[in-house]
């Protein structure tokens, strides 16, 4: 069975080009804007949304961030341009989404990692038709499922946080903010960290973007081959957007938070992260990050003993990845 993909761009030629060349694979669905693709979702059901994110009146990042919230299971993809850092940092905060494709996009990634969302949307519904009751999504026609509720953070044992960064004072920091909530662990190395990740149950990993000659997003990646139930959060002064893109389709990141962080939000933000670990510790089998890597990794590799195998490991990985 075809998968039901809907493009949005406010340019026709595309949106004629993507017809011509997707319709043999995928049913498609075009809107040249943020509104008139809504209106195809309340009557359609797709499973692949791809959205450009310059458009008028809404831009993707606002189109995707109500997708999100009324259709959670549709699987999400930006295309952006080098000029649209702030939105791309507000997508990645705001809008879960499953990749960013840069301008210009190439034919057979493009597919690649079309078929790719389409397979992970049907690996979570294949398991939560087991495992959950289907409801209605607000409009009736798209069918979603009820999650199972997970006690919120006051409610369970103190949650474990490891922080990576080279500055002591940044760390010492930490331990004062989140001290009294969390079991709090510093490291001011990628070695170091590596070392806590395998005595302790880490709940939220809180990463720079260069840690000492350590690449902070192929960190990321190894923690996110090595540990799926931890959410990786990036905090860091460096603003670019290669970084950003990196993050979501290399590191599945939660947040990318810039230097410097006010408390307030940092705190709340903290909140929802160790409960999205809490989610995927009551129900590891709808932990999307590990659905979909088992869907393009090999079953059964064994972890390495050391950062360094590690490192070298998940760069072949990605090298070698399909899609964007």
């Amino acid at each position: 069975m075809k998968y039901s993909v809907l493009f949005v761009d406010d340019e026709l030629q595309i949106l004629e080009t993507i017809r011509n060349i997707f319709d043999k694979y995928y049913t498609i669905y075009t809107a040249e804007t943020g509104q008139k693709a809504l209106d195809i979702l309340a009557k359609t059901k797709v499973q692949v949304i791809v959205s450009d994110q310059r458009m008028p009146g809404m831009s993707g990042t606002e189109f995707l961030k109500i997708c999100k919230e009324k259709y959670p299971d549709i699987v999400r993809i930006l295309v952006t341009g080098f000029s649209d850092l702030d939105l791309v940092i507000e997508t990645i905060n705001t809008g879960d989404i499953f990749r960013f494709i840069s301008k210009p996009w190439k034919l057979e990634k493009l597919k690649e990692t079309v078929d790719l969302a389409g397979q992970l949307f049907d690996q979570v519904q294949a398991i939560r038709s087991k495992t959950e009751p289907p409801v209605r999504s607000h409009s009736g026609s798209q069918i979603s499922t009820a999650p199972t509720p997970v006690a919120p953070v006051s409610f369970q044992r103190k949650s474990h946080l490891l922080f990576v960064d080279e500055s002591e004072s940044q760390l010492t920091n930490y331990r004062e903010v989140f001290g009294s909530d969390y079991f709090v662990h510093v490291a001011n190395s990628a070695e170091r960290a590596f070392a806590i990740l395998a005595q302790y149950q880490i709940a939220v990993l809180v990463c720079e973007a260069q840690i000492g000659e350590t690449d902070g997003i192929d960190f990321i990646s190894v923690i996110r081959d090595d540990h799926p139930e931890i959410i990786p959060i990036l905090l860091t002064d460096i603003k670019d957007i290669d970084l950003a893109v990196r993050l979501i389709n290399e590191g599945r990141i939660f947040r990318y938070f810039i230097k410097p962080y006010r408390k307030e939000h940092f705190v709340s933000e903290m909140e929802k992260a160790v409960q999205q670990h809490l989610n995927y510790s009551a129900k590891p089998e709808l932990n999307t990050r590990k659905i979909e890597d088992e869907l393009i990794s090999e079953k059964g590799k064994e972890k390495p003993a050391t950062l360094s195998e590690s490192l070298r490991l998940t760069r072949e990985r990605l090298n070698k990845r399909v899609g964007y």
